[in-house]
């Protein structure tokens, strides 16, 4: 009881810290994005460049690591994430894996094994050939002991950091920056 106790403060703590700084954020993407006013320059404000993305990313960066510990902590059971973490929970979504936990029906666990395998990674060549769209028709263990191993390293976890950005934190932080 007392744990759950805990738990609850420590959310209603992250809540109210996210809020915050979430109001904060805001704050700094409007005034990134307010200046001009044609059609061509809120035209490539939307699609946004490598360098707006990286300014959004800079900007939001206190933001994302509340965000990341609470996801991590709801995913995981650990504030920093369990990068390594691989298993299948039986909930229909094959393989859920790493600190975001990525799924396999999801296509979040092919798309990572891809981007190994593209980084010179020949475990996860070899792996690779055997998805059949995005589940993984070869022998479950071998996937998964290699997803264990490879997930705690660097190059492991930021691999997971950079598809989390891309896939959900951008998205994000450009509609924030379309709506004001």
């Amino acid at each position: 009881y007392d744990a759950i106790l805990d738990l609850s403060d420590d959310i209603f703590d992250l809540g109210t810290t996210i809020t915050e700084q979430t109001k904060g954020l805001f704050g700094t993407i409007k005034s990134i994005f307010s200046s001009g006013s044609s059609t061509k320059e809120t035209s490539k404000r939307r699609t946004g460049s490598k360098e707006e993305d990286s300014m959004l990313l800079d900007t939001s960066k206190g933001f994302l690591s509340n965000v990341s510990s609470f996801i991590h902590k709801s995913e995981t059971g650990k504030s920093e994430g369990d990068y390594g973490l691989a298993e299948d929970i039986n909930d229909g979504a094959g393989i859920s894996f790493g600190a975001y936990q990525l799924t396999e029906k999801s296509g979040g666990v092919k798309d990572f094994v891809s981007r190994m395998a593209a980084s010179g990674d020949e475990n996860a060549a070899k792996l690779l050939k055997q998805f059949d769209g995005n589940s993984f028709s070869g022998n479950k263990g071998d996937l998964t002991k290699y997803l264990n191993s490879v997930g705690s390293t660097e190059k492991g976890k930021s691999t997971q950091d950079q598809m989390y950005q891309e896939k959900y934190v951008l998205p994000a932080l450009k509609l924030a920056k379309e709506n004001g």
